[in-house]
């Protein structure tokens, strides 16, 4: 939807059904997901917020989009570790999670701006707050994640990215690669650390690539 000559507002409602067989557990997967998104102009660059929901349940019998069984997920978010970009998603991106967090839903506040510095090369810096999951004792909060990269276009094909990322990350983290498919009786992904468990994740990162 327009919103005058510069802002554009974007967003969805979805539902999902999952029938427990698919699960390993005894009930069935029921939830509803809803994103919204505001992007414009700002100065000389372009800027996002972005906000999410999606309902969950502390068996992980929430919102579940087909990404949680397959074990993979898209770019859905502005940030570098908890989602990730073209130029994160390169190998240490384990803590990348899908919109609900693997059935135990999850809120999420997002912000990003992209600007021109230079003819060639240009910036991009975001941040985001994830939260509000069910995931019984751990913790609500999910982690809080943070981005700034440049790109460097040498010509129309190829381009250079460099950047770091930082990550605040809580017990309640549950990568996309867990996957919700339980063949031992019980429901629920696993998570990516122990109960009680909060790490800080930094990266570095550089990736030139060729588009055509």
């Amino acid at each position: 939807m327009p919103l005058g000559d510069s802002m554009k507002l974007n967003g969805f409602v979805m539902g999902s059904s999952t029938d427990s067989s698919l699960l390993g557990g005894n009930n069935d997967a029921d939830g509803v997901a809803v994103l919204g998104e505001l992007t414009g102009s700002l100065g000389s660059g372009e800027f996002g917020i972005l906000a999410s929901y999606t309902s969950g349940e502390d068996d992980g019998t929430g919102f579940l989009m087909p990404m949680a069984f397959a074990q993979s997920f898209g770019y859905w978010g502005y940030t570098g570790i908890l989602t990730v970009q073209g130029p994160t998603d390169t190998g240490f991106d384990g803590d990348g999670v899908n919109m609900s967090n693997n059935g135990y839903g999850m809120s999420s506040v997002q912000a990003k701006y992209a600007f021109p510095i230079t003819e060639a090369l240009s910036g991009y810096v975001s941040a985001g707050w994830y939260g509000n999951t069910d995931a019984g004792n751990r913790d609500s909060n999910v982690g809080t994640d943070f981005l700034a990269m440049g790109t460097y276009r040498f010509n129309r094909y190829f381009a250079l990215d460099a950047g770091a990322a930082y990550a605040s990350l809580e017990d309640s983290v549950s990568g996309y690669f867990q996957g919700v498919q339980s063949t031992s009786g019980s429901s629920g992904a696993a998570f990516n650390q122990a109960k009680g468990e909060d790490r800080d994740k930094y990266a570095l990162f550089t990736r030139i690539q060729a588009e055509f």
